[in-house]
């Protein structure tokens, strides 16, 4: 699994020659606990970083295959999606009702 770390990388140059990005090659990341860094980044001349060489842009690592119980992540869905709670009428609005019906009638 790669893991990013920085997304941005904080240098100093001229202003014709600051990069508009930096483009590393992914090949280094081919074996797990491999890594990039600032200090791996190419540098064209006039440029000067300024975050610490040692931060990590980007590394490879091993991750476990995570087992998902998808029966229980359903139920667990299904209660939170419970029917709401039916509010009877109040006994005023129902008196109401009744004399309403009477005078229909």
């Amino acid at each position: 699994m790669l893991v990013s770390g920085l997304s941005e990388v904080e240098v100093e140059a001229l202003p014709q020659d600051l990069p508009e990005k930096f483009e590393v090659r992914l090949e280094v990341l081919e074996e797990i606990d491999a890594s990039i860094t600032v200090a791996d980044l190419p540098l064209s001349e006039g440029v000067e970083v300024l975050t610490d060489p040692d931060e990590l842009i980007a590394r490879v690592i091993f991750q476990e295959e995570e087992i998902v119980e998808e029966e229980e992540e359903v139920e667990t869905f299904l209660a939170l999606e419970e029917e709401p709670e039916l509010v009877g009428r109040g006994e005023r609005e129902e008196e109401g009702d009744e004399a309403t019906e009477e005078e229909e009638d």
